[in-house]
């Protein structure tokens, strides 16, 4: 798949459909991202410590711990894939 660039609110939706209990399969035929991506954002997401078991925190909270995010976070992230 061709390089895309995905803004923050795509990672909100992606982080929100992943809370959701979507697969990553099916979020990123819906989103058209790779799944490979998809578990990224997902891996950072946990990271952060967002789970699918607690309750999502509000979108501007999550935005905001999005661009906050360390950087050693995002390369662990790319690394595992």
């Amino acid at each position: 798949m061709a390089y895309k660039r995905i803004i923050v609110m795509d990672i909100y939706e992606v982080i929100r459909r992943w809370h959701d209990q979507q697969s990553t399969s099916h979020i990123a035929i819906a989103m058209n991202n790779d799944r490979k991506t998809i578990g990224k954002y997902v891996a950072i997401a946990k990271a952060l410590g967002l789970s699918p078991d607690l309750p999502l925190p509000a979108k501007d909270i999550v935005i905001d711990l999005l661009q906050l995010c360390p950087k050693t976070i995002v390369l662990q992230a790319h690394r595992r894939f």
